[in-house]
């Protein structure tokens, strides 16, 4: 099976977040105003957030979250882990113009309201599936296979 075929039904969405976090989340859910990721700096060097809003952000596409999760663990230097969480409708499409979110194989998406624990199903650490990968001496395709999330 090709992970192109490894889609949700649209009942569960993907957010990516460091692993350091999970105990966190994993009791306290996910809430808004924490820090953030990512930042934009202007001429002055000075950082702000991309919106001015709180949000929260993920993906609708386990692919999509995964590539993000390898882009986030390469460029911030800290294990990357993503949340399968429930999907209650909240979501909208994340308003970023950032190609990288616009071009996968489906939404980015974003929303104004906390997440709680319950809704979180489960997690799944990238250092978790580059050691299925090593083990099975197989691609990330051939790991996601044998993943639960895929059975």
């Amino acid at each position: 099976m090709l992970l192109l075929e490894f889609e949700n039904k649209g009942n569960v969405v993907y957010h990516v977040t460091h692993s350091s976090y999970l105990p966190k989340l994993n009791n306290e859910g996910l809430k808004l105003m924490q820090t953030s990721n990512w930042v934009k700096a202007d001429q002055a060097g000075e950082e702000s957030r991309y919106f001015e809003e709180p949000m929260l952000f993920a993906f609708e596409s386990a692919l999509d979250a995964f590539r993000w999760a390898f882009k986030q663990q390469w460029e911030l230097k800290q294990p990357a882990a993503v949340l399968r969480i429930k999907n209650d409708g909240k979501w909208f499409d994340d308003p970023s113009e950032d190609f990288m979110l616009q071009a996968g194989q489906g939404k980015a998406l974003a929303r104004k309201s906390p997440v709680p624990p319950t809704d979180i199903v489960d997690t799944m650490e990238l250092d978790d599936l580059n050691e299925l990968m090593a083990e099975i001496g197989g691609t990330f395709n051939d790991a996601m296979e044998q993943h639960p999330w895929n059975n």
